[in-house]
């Protein structure tokens, strides 16, 4: 910044010299030269401060920028992961529904095993019972039969006694 003042400053003096030749009185600074020359400064100091000024105003702009990136982003960082806790979420329900479904299933199966179980006992009681008619029914035959023997045998044994004593009697 001053070697910009300083060139500006020995510039307007060559051209000083130049207009006006090389005498002494031309060298030499009037008021009016000095006032110029400080409105030239006031100028380059106004303007290096509108520099400095632009250039901190793009610095706060840039942090500015560099925060809102930041902030957005942090947010995308936490929209992803609430998308996965989400997402995990879901799985986990599926995974738990799915386990339902194949408990409901195991039940099911087991109803249906202890039905069919259940079917088998009564089955069996069934046949138990048809096979303790048949025994029961072969018993009682066998009984009347035996039964019908000894009054065959007590007929035949009367008959016999009869012809026994009819024969006695006769003798």
């Amino acid at each position: 910044m001053k070697k910009t003042v300083k060139k500006a400053i020995v510039y307007s003096l060559l051209v000083g010299i130049a207009q006006f030749g090389l005498t002494p009185s031309t060298i030499e600074a009037s008021p009016k030269d000095d006032r110029q020359q400080q409105e030239q400064n006031n100028r380059v100091e106004q303007q290096s401060q509108q520099q400095k000024d632009s250039i901190e105003q793009q610095r706060q702009q840039q942090q500015q920028q560099d925060r809102v990136e930041q902030q957005r982003q942090q947010q995308q960082q936490k929209d992803r992961v609430e998308q996965q806790r989400q997402q995990q979420q879901q799985k986990d329900r599926v995974k738990q529904q799915r386990q339902q479904q194949q408990q409901q299933k195991d039940r099911a199966e087991q109803q249906r095993q202890q039905q069919q179980q259940q079917k088998y006992r009564i089955a069996q009681q069934r046949q138990q019972q048809q096979n303790d008619r048949v025994e029961q029914q072969r018993q009682e035959n066998v009984r009347h039969e035996r039964e019908m023997q000894r009054r065959d045998y007590e007929s035949d044994q009367q008959l016999n006694d009869r012809q026994w004593q009819e024969n006695q009697a006769h003798d």
